[in-house]
Formats: structure tokens, C-alpha cells, sequence
């Protein structure tokens, strides 16, 4: 069993809110967070699960008494994002018996996708968002077996790389032919597999939405609209630019990062932990994961962005409070190429934050020039982003 650090935010959230939301990919393991969750909060619970027929006609045909029935146990509602009709009954019930955690939903879509059923709910739902397994929960010495196969339990877990190749095979047929169209993607699911497998080769570049549509035969609004879907359903992170308060000339469109580098792995074509590094994608793949299990984590308080200059200046990762930048992130799958330029960057204009140059290649820490640390990645998530998230 592995230990899922959203629990510690939950735990802090069910103090106050009578409703919780988790949110999150399907397979991600909302189900078995739920329900440990729930035992280390010490409630009794019923779990319906949305997608099981006679639970389903249940809360369809007698709403207000099966719900009013389990008032002193903890309801967990899965798929919860299939009958919307739920969140006004579900207001009603708690203001007539409002107590600290009395639902907890499960849904595979943000809150983005859900908030316009759910705003019956404001003041009385909080909503938290489960990743993919994390360096912490699977012990940050398996970090490339994490980088490899990527964050869904079932993938991580799975030795044979024929059976993980099978499982990712369906999973994305799943999500293309029944998912997204039920979160209401309005794409045939032909073209939505040809706009993954392109996706998949646009990892960590900056998106040209012109370009995208161009070679997919669609308008740029049509594209925008399937990213948002992909982007809410959990499969893909479009990281925002920095361009707050400066006189060059930046970079201002998002760029594209799988969210599990599993998924981006199999899309690519690369089926065996070998033959990751010898991939042209390897670098960004690298990156991607960096960014992606720095940004999941749900107890570091901090929003991301990226910087570039059109003259050539980039900052992979800024993590960033409000308006302050507490920290500039260069990442290096090998060696440190182009660091000279990367630092006159940092330096000039965000001499303040702290900056670190994560390695994948180095297994020593290293002070280096303009105040910049080279950090291992096993120090980079165990000491530094969790003094980072103690701070938070």
C-alpha cells in the first residue's frame, strides 16, 4: 500500500468543509484513496459508485432518502460527474445537518469541467486534485522506475513491459472513446488519437495553436477547445509563460507537458526502460517529470511558470507566490550544457530567488556559480521541495 500524500490536505480540509471533492485521471486511485482516507479519519462510510447500474438507479430514482438514510456515515460518490442532478440535494442535506466531511466525491474531471454544477455547493465544497504516484510514495530511490512507466498504480506496479504496453493501449482507447465525450469533448475519437500521438512529439515546446490546426485540418478556436478538455481531464499540463514587468521581448504562448510520462512513453513508442535515453524525446520527457511531480504536489502552495526570451534566454521552471518568484529551476537530463547563458538570465533579472539546477546525471550536490546549487534528484525532492512545502 502506498502512502498518498494528498491525505495530509485532506485531513486539514475535512476540518472545516462538509463536502470534498477528489479529482483526478481515471486509474489515478481516487477509490482506494477515498477509502484510505477515511479509515484515518475514523468515519464509517457507503461508497456508490456511478458507474455500477444499481447504484446509479439508486440515487436516480430516490435521491433525498437513500442520502438522508446514511446522514452519519460518510458518503463517498464515484464518477460522481455522471449525475449532476446530485450537488443541489446534496446542498439541501447539509444545510438541514451540516458536519465536517459528509460527502466525499470522486470525479475524473477538475473542477474546471464540474464548477457549473457545483457552485450550488460554494462555501461548503473543497476540492483537491490526486496525481499520479509522487517521488515520496514510492520511495525516491525508484525515481527512474517512476520517470519510466510513469504515475497510474496499475502501470507502476506492472513488471512485464508487454502487459504495461496493453494496459496503456486501452486505457487511452477508454478515455478516447468513452471518457471525453462523457466530459463532453466534442471530437470524433479518430481525430483525438491523432491529436495525442502529435501532442506526444510537441512535448515541452511551446505550443504554435496556427501550426497545431494547420496539420490536423481545424480551426485554432477547435483546437483551444480539445486542449481544454485535455488539459481538465488530467492528461496534459499547458505551462503558463512569465512575462509580468519586463521590457524584452518573451515568449507568451503555453507550453504542452504531459502530465504522466508513462502515457507520453507509450505514445512515443518507447516500450523498455532502456531504450528511454537513447530517444531524441528523452531530455523533455525528463523535464516533463521534473515539472509535473513538482506542480503535483498538493501540499506545496506554489503556482509554475516557465520564462523565455525570443533572444534565446530560458528558465524551465519559476515557482512563484503571488508575485514573488521564490525559486528559478533549470533541469538537466545530462550534462550542464548552456549554463553560462541560463545564469545571466537568472541573475539579471531574478537576482532575489533561490535557483537550482536539477540533474539527472549527477549524484552529488554542487554549489555552483551566481549562487546556483546542482541538486541530485533524490535531494532535489527530499530536502529541497520539502523544506519548500514545510514553508508553504
Amino acid at each position: 500500500m502506498f502512502h498518498r500524500q494528498l491525505i495530509t490536505k485532506l485531513n486539514r480540509l475535512a476540518i472545516q468543509f462538509p463536502v470534498l471533492a477528489i479529482t483526478g485521471p481515471r486509474q489515478v486511485g481516487k477509490s482506494t484513496l477515498a477509502k484510505m482516507f477515511a479509515e484515518v479519519a475514523g468515519k464509517k462510510f457507503i461508497l456508490f459508485d456511478l458507474e455500477k447500474p444499481s447504484d446509479q438507479l439508486a440515487l436516480e430514482e430516490q435521491t433525498t432518502q437513500v442520502l438522508e438514510s446514511h446522514r452519519d456515515n460518510l458518503v463517498i460518490i464515484d464518477e460522481v460527474q455522471r449525475q449532476k442532478a446530485l450537488f443541489p440535494i446534496m446542498r439541501y442535506l447539509v444545510d438541514e445537518h451540516r458536519i465536517p466531511l459528509r460527502f466525499l466525491l470522486l470525479g475524473s474531471a477538475s473542477p474546471e469541467l464540474i464548477k457549473n454544477s457545483a457552485e450550488s455547493l460554494a462555501g461548503r465544497i473543497a476540492f483537491a486534485e490526486l496525481s499520479g504516484f509522487l517521488p515520496l510514495e514510492t520511495g525516491i530511490e525508484s525515481w527512474r522506475k517512476l520517470w519510466f512507466r510513469g504515475g497510474y498504480p496499475t502501470a507502476f506496479i506492472q513488471d512485464d513491459n508487454e502487459l504495461r504496453r496493453d494496459w496503456f493501449e486501452n486505457y487511452i482507447n477508454t478515455y478516447v472513446q468513452r471518457d471525453l465525450p462523457l466530459l463532453g469533448m466534442p471530437s470524433e475519437p479518430g481525430v483525438t488519437i491523432r491529436l495525442l500521438y502529435m501532442l506526444a512529439h510537441l512535448n515541452g515546446q511551446v505550443l504554435n495553436m496556427s501550426t497545431l490546426a494547420r496539420n490536423l485540418g481545424l480551426s485554432v478556436n477547435t483546437i483551444k477547445t480539445y486542449l481544454f478538455f485535455l488539459e481538465n481531464a488530467g492528461l496534459i499540463r499547458l505551462l503558463q509563460p512569465w512575462f509580468v514587468n519586463s521590457s524584452k521581448r518573451l515568449v507568451k504562448n503555453p507550453k504542452l507537458y504531459f502530465r504522466d510520462t508513462g502515457i507520453l512513453h507509450f505514445l512515443l513508442g518507447i516500450y523498455k526502460e532502456q531504450d528511454v535515453l537513447i530517444h531524441p524525446a528523452c531530455g523533455a520527457s525528463f523535464e516533463g517529470f521534473i515539472i509535473e511531480k513538482t506542480l503535483a504536489n498538493p501540499n506545496l502552495n506554489l503556482h509554475g511558470y516557465f520564462y523565455s526570451e525570443h533572444s534565446g534566454g530560458e528558465i524551465d521552471l519559476m515557482l512563484v507566490e503571488g508575485m514573488n518568484i521564490k525559486c528559478t529551476i533549470e533541469i538537466k537530463l545530462g550534462g550542464i550544457s548552456n549554463l553560462s547563458k541560463v545564469s545571466k538570465v537568472l541573475h539579471q533579472n531574478f537576482s532575489s530567488a533561490s535557483r537550482v539546477l536539477v540533474s539527472g546525471e549527477t549524484n552529488k550536490n554542487m554549489q555552483l556559480s551566481n549562487n546556483m546549487e546542482m541538486k541530485t534528484v533524490e535531494n532535489y525532492f527530499t530536502e529541497f521541495l520539502g523544506a519548500r512545502e514545510a514553508n508553504s
